[in-house]
């Protein structure tokens, strides 16, 4: 009779040990597959969103080029009568929310790009070259910063994006130079 309780502890020992494995392995497929789901979810985020605003940069770009071309042509009218660049500035400060970024950090070169804007709209244009220079250099700024924010939104890091530059672009050795 012993012998036959202590085989059934033995299977009753075996079946809780069978269970509590079984629980574990559910447990761990459970936890894979809340893991997958939210990477795939923050990467449909960052697809999302980074080409949401790659879109954005197009349009921006596309303002910022006609305002330009706008503001060559018109510079020599009164501000009163400078009737395209003026709808255009109002377009370009609706694509860009420039007082505060995602983090309610102030974005200076929006500002400073709406600023010249402004300020051009109002005044005659004594240099319009230089002016012009000056409105591309604020535009390029403001691109640069837009495009920087897309490639951040989309996971891509500052170390990320440097090794693929320097894996695309091969420094010259220095042993070459002796």
């Amino acid at each position: 009779m012993l012998g036959a309780a202590n085989q059934t502890n033995w299977l009753e020992i075996v079946t809780a040990i069978s269970a509590i494995g079984a629980l574990l392995v559910s447990l761990g497929g459970l936890l894979v597959s809340i893991r997958t789901s939210l990477i795939h979810k923050r990467q449909t985020y960052a697809s999302v969103f980074s080409n949401s605003r790659i879109d954005w940069i197009k349009c921006l770009r596309t303002k910022l080029a006609e305002f330009l071309l706008a503001y060559l042509e018109e510079f020599n009218k009164l501000p009163s009568e400078r009737y395209k660049t003026i709808a255009l500035k109002y377009e370009i400060d609706l694509y860009m929310d420039y007082q505060k970024n995602v983090f309610g950090k102030s974005n200076p070169e929006y500002i400073n790009l709406s600023n010249r804007l402004a300020k051009y709209l109002k005044a005659p244009v004594q240099k319009p070259i230089v002016d012009h220079a000056l409105l591309v250099k604020d535009s390029q700024k403001v691109l640069a910063s837009a495009f920087l924010r897309a490639k951040r939104e989309a996971g891509i890091t500052k170390k990320m994006d440097l090794k693929y530059w320097n894996d695309i672009i091969e420094l010259p050795s220095t042993e070459d130079n002796n």
